[in-house]
């Protein structure tokens, strides 16, 4: 379905009205969404798929391409999919989206609805932007670009941030194991659970001496100073254990 600016820039003004709460804050967390800049995305006027429209607004802040995925599901009919294990090309998912396995993303992806991940999921900013409207479900989550969750995050083992210049930015509640934000900003306007936490600044020789004590041997070297988060992820990907116990369920 082709979008027309003049009906989706209507609908994206009363939308824009109706939103409030932690949706709200969280669209607006690096900067106030505005339709004017929707509305610089269609070239000469003229109508954009999905896609293009997601496209033509990343990379940028995070809250207009946001914006645009909640008027999008306004829109849309959803429609739920089974990705691939590698996406490169704008992607808007209208329903559900499932990964069977692990997912990397170096492209704008928007699913309206929730994204379930049955593996590590990788994110490659700034060429990846990534906006969930319902949950997000992994086993592992790296990421390096923008990530906008407008439900809960919830990640089985690991989350780690990686460089300076973009945020994970989530409306409800995150949860995981082990986060390790690692100069990465990760922003939560729900409630934050995590087992380990590594905040924003932490040192490699602290991060490497407290991880000795609940990440399996191999995974840390406390005389380099080091967390070595690729063996990591990769023993999730291969769904191997990389915790010393095993989480104890209430």
């Amino acid at each position: 379905m082709l979008l027309s600016k003049n009906d989706f820039l209507a609908r994206a003004e009363a939308t824009l009205a109706r939103l409030d709460g932690a949706r709200r804050d969280a669209l607006s967390h690096q900067g106030a969404p505005l339709v004017t800049s929707l509305g610089r995305a269609f070239p000469k006027d003229a109508p954009l798929e999905p896609a293009g429209l997601a496209k033509a607004l990343c990379p940028g802040p995070v809250s207009h391409v946001g914006l645009a995925a909640v008027v999008m599901r306004e829109f849309l009919e959803p429609v739920d999919a089974v990705l691939d294990a590698s996406l490169s090309r704008s992607t808007v998912v209208t329903g559900n989206a499932k990964a069977p396995g692990s997912l990397l993303v170096t492209c704008p992806l928007l699913v309206l609805g929730d994204l379930e991940v049955n593996g590590f999921l990788d994110d490659c900013g700034p060429d990846s932007t990534i906006v969930v409207l319902g949950r997000c479900v992994a086993k592992g989550l790296r990421t390096s670009g923008n990530f906008l969750v407008l439900g809960d995050l919830v990640v089985r083992d690991v989350i780690q941030g990686v460089y300076n210049d973009e945020s994970l930015i989530v409306a409800g509640n995150l949860t995981t194991r082990f986060l390790d934000e690692n100069d990465h900003e990760v922003a939560c306007y729900g409630e934050l659970h995590a087992e380990y936490r590594f905040e924003n600044g932490r040192s490699d020789e602290e991060a490497a001496s407290q991880a000795s004590a609940f990440l399996v041997p191999g995974l840390w070297n406390i005389d380099l100073g080091e967390i070595d988060h690729d063996e990591l992820f990769e023993r999730i990907r291969r769904n191997e254990p990389v915790f010393t116990e095993t989480k104890k369920h209430a």
